[in-house]
């Protein structure tokens, strides 16, 4: 027999007699319980998932069978830069979770007050990644209906999380949690997504020469090309040789090698989008 810890995040799938009627849902074995819809149930009902959070939330996720429109409406202009910048979550709250963390030290191990203050401690990080996935998910819904291409850094994110001086702005601006919501709803509205390989100088390379500066800082957001003399912001020329390695590729190939580029027929530059992503 084996036992589920009380601390860990549990949960329970029900494959069929589950039912919604207006504010309540149906379970087997539990009855009728009073929920919260936060939005219509689409399509068809298939399975629901009821999941305790380590905050003591429960939290029911239905899977729903739907149709999925082929056509996706596409903008007039090119975008580099996304509607508004990434909100900084981890960084607002840290503060406040600095002051629980400490309380938490001063409280004994396997207390009442400890369990209660750990709860809190859960509840405030809960609070964060559900702020960080608020946005992701609106900008993500509303990139991929706008543009017909989005091209995207291929980043080794384990691998730059073990700089520290970096680690918590790259956990904080969560670009994989992103670029993985791109990927299907992407598919959903018929945006296709291409990565660029982590090795391609997006930063480094010059947009109008193509020669890449190998004395580039971190530090440097605007630099001169030693070549041309064109003075490049180093994000937007990032993303815009980002958007042209795509576009492109090295010998009718996208650099990452995932699919073969044929020539722009069907995905104009114009509803395309470049994503350089720096710290």
């Amino acid at each position: 027999m084996q036992y589920k810890s009380k601390h860990s995040k549990q949960s329970i799938r029900y494959p069929q007699r589950f039912n919604i009627d207006g504010n309540r849902i149906y379970l087997p074995k539990v009855g009728r319980v009073k929920i919260v819809v936060h939005r219509a149930i689409e399509g068809t009902m298939k399975n629901c998932t009821v999941t305790k959070t380590k905050s003591g939330q429960y939290f029911a996720s239905i899977q729903c069978e739907v149709e999925i429109p082929d056509v996706a409406p596409y903008g007039p202009e090119v975008g580099i830069e996304p509607p508004e910048p990434a909100p900084k979550v981890l960084r607002q709250s840290e503060a406040k979770l600095r002051k629980r963390q400490k309380k938490l030290a001063r409280q004994e191990q396997g207390s009442h007050g400890w369990q209660r203050m750990k709860t809190r401690i859960a509840a405030l990080h809960e609070h964060i990644a559900n702020q960080r996935a608020d946005f992701q998910h609106k900008l993500s819904t509303w990139m991929t209906r706008y543009y017909g291409l989005m091209a995207f850094e291929n980043l080794h994110i384990n691998g730059m999380v073990k700089n520290h001086r970096l680690a918590k702005s790259i956990s904080d601006a969560g670009w994989a949690q992103f670029v993985q919501m791109c990927v299907y709803k992407g598919d959903w509205y018929g945006c296709e997504i291409e990565k660029v390989g982590r090795f391609f100088p997006a930063s480094r390379q010059c947009g109008g020469c193509g020669s890449v500066n190998r004395v580039l800082k971190r530090s440097d957001c605007k630099w001169v090309c030693p070549d041309c003399g064109r003075v490049l912001h180093r994000d937007q020329n990032a993303a815009q040789n980002i958007l042209h390695e795509a576009l492109t590729g090295r010998s009718g190939r996208f650099s990452c090698g995932a699919q073969e580029y044929k020539g722009g027929a069907d995905i104009r530059p114009q509803h395309a989008w470049g994503a350089s992503v720096e710290t």
